[in-house]
C-alpha cells in the first residue's frame, strides 16, 4: 500500500512547477499587453 502522503508528493511537485512556469508565461503576456494597450491609449 503506498502511502497517500508520498502518492501526492511525488505527483504534486511536476504539477507545481508546471503551474508556476504556466503562472509566469500568462504573467509575460498579460504585461506585455498592458504596456501595448498602455502605448494605445
Amino acid at each position: 500500500m503506498i502511502s497517500a502522503d508520498g502518492l501526492f508528493g511525488n505527483h504534486l511537485q511536476p504539477l507545481y512547477k508546471v503551474s508556476q512556469s504556466l503562472h509566469r508565461r500568462l504573467r509575460k503576456i498579460l504585461e506585455k499587453n498592458a504596456y501595448i494597450w498602455y502605448k494605445k491609449h
